[in-house]
């Protein structure tokens, strides 16, 4: 037999698992990190609980692979029994009426690159043509004349 709830004997944290522990087990609690054998719930009654703690299992040192569980603060056994409220749906409507691929935001910054890119070809261009004319110059001999006359 499975026992699905089980106490730490340190912190007094409920400890959870879907699976079950088995009588015996050693578990680690992930919230004090003590590990501690499952027994069964009559063994825990007759046992007489620590002072100031809300430890229902006792404490052992045997270290084995310890069980992964579930940390539940408290130990109130009504909000098992409530069932869980069921996730609404989203409409597939509002789904299909607004996309990226539809929106206009996508286009305006789609425009803007495309100007940026443009403007910035048109720089390269007007560069790359004034290094040309500059590189022509320079092969033409300048001859300087001094403001006496004389060359």
């Amino acid at each position: 037999m499975a026992i699905n709830r089980v106490t730490c004997p340190e912190c007094g944290a409920t400890l959870k698992s879907t699976a079950g522990f088995k009588r015996g087990a050693t578990v680690g609690c992930p919230k004090c990190k003590a590990d501690f054998v499952v027994e069964d719930p009559d063994q825990e009654d007759e046992r007489p609980k620590k002072k100031g703690s809300k430890a229902t299992v006792p404490i052992t040192t045997i270290r084995k692979k310890p069980v992964k569980a579930v940390v539940e603060e408290g130990g109130d056994d009504e909000e098992d029994e409530r069932p869980k409220k069921k996730k609404k749906k989203r409409r597939s409507s509002d789904e299909e009426d607004w996309s990226y691929r539809n929106s206009w935001i996508r286009y305006a910054i789609l425009t803007v690159l495309i100007i940026v890119m443009c403007v910035l070809g048109y720089l390269l261009h007007l560069k790359q043509k004034r290094e040309a004319q500059n590189a022509s110059r320079s092969d033409v001999p300048v001859i300087c004349c001094d403001q006496e006359g004389t060359a």
